[in-house]
């Protein structure tokens, strides 16, 4: 019989569950205290298992909501935007029987150059927020076992994680910035460009203040310019049928736009429509759904999906009539939004939601929240090779979008 060391055996599990994409993965264990322990795993996120009911919960006690991470949003995209080689890295708590996430978000496995294993947060079109869901209670201590974890997991093993785009505005990216500092591994942090937000205003409550006189007049000479043409009305809805109603109403909208000319909106896209309505109906079914739009004479001419959880707002997608273009119904309907938003006692924030730098929102919203990417991995060659491999990507990806057209 040959006995194996706690490294060896981890290793020998990791190498097993890799040949099996039902099972758990364990990526490293520590000791916390009065006898609890620590355990950072990987999950496969087609896989049906009883975590996903663990993984609810942290979403609703969550500090600072990402309902992108919400397991609503990612059961809606299993099977049809999630594949095999996407998982689950959780951070579990265990006292006793009990056994609590603390620290959740998904990531796509894949491999550097060198070979090592990377994990990388995972984000697309319809997913743009990586901040990871982290449990409200004892937040500071979860951050400090969750690097702690990291660095083993990286010394062991190799491991490289990258979290782009992780918003340093939002708890979990603010403290984690922090806690990687006492890093045994090298680490690169990257600051990206910022992108529009909206915070609660100080001086004037219920107004955009960062928005000029000018800026203003020009909203209201668009509102009065769409008013000439018939009834002009803004409308908000939650209640669950609804919402059912007016999110049909903006696939169609969003088909009679450039995206429907281009193939590319959610209603010609028959895997990304059927988890887009899943999303909106679960997240509607929740209370973290609402629909706002500018209607004329009754018909939508505008339509912005908001997914909201404890005061942080999430414009999802938006979609207007072009036939109105010159009169910015888009912009018209972003503004009263904004209002609307501001006059609510539990406003926290709303993000944008597009890439990072100067977008159309920008003329509305004039705070920003900021981006940084970051990288921890064994080595300083192995950090710095996935470092550099991302605007390489990036290119590429524009490249290929300019010939498609897309």
């Amino acid at each position: 019989m040959i006995l194996q060391t706690p490294k060896q055996k981890i290793a020998s599990s990791i190498q097993r569950v890799q040949q099996d994409d039902d099972v758990m993965e364990l990526l490293a264990e520590i000791a916390g205290i009065d006898g609890s322990h620590w355990q950072l795993c990987v999950h496969p996120l087609l896989r049906d298992a009883p975590e996903w009911e663990a993984l609810e919960k942290l979403a609703n006690n969550a500090l600072g909501a990402n309902p992108f991470y919400d397991a609503i949003f990612l059961k809606a995209m299993r099977g049809r935007l999630i594949r095999k080689q996407e998982y689950h890295l959780v951070l579990w708590e265990i006292i006793g029987d009990e056994k609590v996430a603390k620290i959740a978000f998904p990531v796509q496995d894949r491999k550097t150059k060198s070979g090592n294993r990377l994990l990388r947060a995972y984000e697309n079109e319809y997913s743009p927020s990586t901040t990871p869901l982290i449990d409200k209670n004892d937040a500071d201590e979860t951050i400090s076992k969750f690097v702690q974890a990291l660095d083993s997991a990286v010394e062991e093993h190799g491991l490289v994680l990258r979290i782009g785009n992780l918003c340093t505005d939002m708890p979990f990216g603010d403290n984690f910035l922090k806690a990687i500092e006492g890093l045994s591994a090298n680490k690169s942090v990257t600051l990206n460009q910022k992108r529009a937000a909206l915070f609660p205003e100080i001086n004037n409550a219920g107004g955009l203040t960062g928005l000029s006189s000018k800026r203003q007049r020009e909203h209201r000479r668009l509102s009065t310019k769409l008013s000439e043409l018939g009834q002009l009305e803004f409308e908000r809805v939650d209640e669950f049928m609804d919402v059912l109603l007016r999110f049909e109403e903006f696939l169609l909208l969003e088909v009679k736009g450039w995206k429907g000319r281009k193939g590319t909106s959610m209603q010609m896209l028959k895997k990304a429509s059927v988890f887009a309505r899943q999303a909106v109906t679960d997240f509607a079914s929740a209370g973290k759904c609402e629909i706002f739009s500018l209607r004329l004479d009754g018909n939508a001419i505008a339509i912005v999906i908001n997914f909201h959880q404890d005061g942080r707002n999430y414009p999802w997608k938006i979609a207007f009539d072009e036939k109105y273009a010159n009169r910015s119904p888009g912009s018209v309907l972003m503004y009263h939004m904004s209002q609307e938003l501001l006059t609510r006692p539990d406003f926290v924030m709303a993000d944008s939601l597009a890439k990072p730098g100067k977008s159309w929102l920008s003329a509305i919203w004039h705070d920003h929240t900021s981006f940084n990417d970051i990288i921890v991995g064994p080595s300083n060659k192995v950090v710095n090779s996935v470092k550099n491999s991302i605007p390489l990507k990036t290119r590429l990806k524009d490249f290929a979008k300019k010939i498609l057209g897309r």
